[in-house]
């Protein structure tokens, strides 16, 4: 059976260099969101025509040449076309009434990630990814169930810890599993997490209030410590 799913892998950069560039794709990505948001913001306001993707795509060719956002140029240009593409299905949705209005990214609360739509290799066999504008492929960790028969675009992103993952998006085919005739009663209990018709019982191992009591440590940890300081923000990345 033929579904469209991602994987996520975690990859780690080769050097500083890559981290850099990494940041870079993240920075430019949002930058051009905002940037085209905004442009059409304008337009909307003024009920002008949307610009569609071919324009807004020459537009951004030609804030390339400019001197003042040439380092637009140091990113994968495809990703940049996507950013755009993004905006523009945003767009679609506020305006079919399936989303809100499209809103600003911001550099603290909006997730750094980047797409990379074409010209990526993924080396399942030796665990190595391959990205545009990146000098040597990076390392990952992870696999995938059934088997992959395309691979439609990769997802670079990065979390609050500082770790970052690629997911790549593709068909893949997977097989059902059996139907078994026999039938089970599950019982969700308090004491007992669970209690089966046959007799068989899971304990409650009560995560959530172990994860709870250490949270209220950190936090209060955390809001001892002075503001807009390095001690702080580390305290933070553990909350998050």
């Amino acid at each position: 059976m033929l579904i469209q799913k991602s994987v996520k892998l975690r990859i780690y950069p080769n050097n500083q260099q890559d981290v850099v560039l990494l940041e870079k794709h993240f920075g430019c990505r949002r930058w051009v969101y905002n940037h085209f948001l905004n442009f059409f913001n304008e337009n909307y306001h003024q009920g002008k025509k949307k610009l569609s993707y071919v324009e807004a795509s020459k537009i951004l060719t030609d804030l390339k040449k400019e001197t003042e956002t040439e380092w637009l140029k140091e990113v994968n240009s495809q990703t940049l076309q996507a950013s755009i593409k993004d905006l523009d299905g945003a767009y679609d949705r506020f305006f079919r009434k399936l989303a809100k209005f499209p809103q600003f990214k911001s550099k603290r609360k909006s997730r750094s990630s980047f797409k990379v739509p074409q010209h990526f290799d993924i080396d399942w066999k030796n665990n190595l990814i391959t990205i545009p504008k990146f000098k040597k492929p990076f390392k990952f960790k992870g696999k995938y169930k059934g088997e992959l028969i395309k691979i439609n675009s990769v997802t670079i992103s990065k979390t609050p810890s500082g770790k970052y993952y690629a997911s790549v998006q593709g068909e893949f085919d997977i097989q059902p599993k059996p139907q078994v005739e026999d039938c089970i009663g599950i019982d969700l209990g308090i004491k007992d997490l669970v209690i089966t018709s046959n007799g068989e019982v899971f304990p409650n191992k009560r995560f959530l209030k172990r994860k709870l009591k250490k949270l209220k440590y950190i936090q209060r940890q955390h809001s001892k410590k002075k503001k807009d300081t390095k001690t702080r923000e580390k305290w933070y990345i553990f909350i998050n």
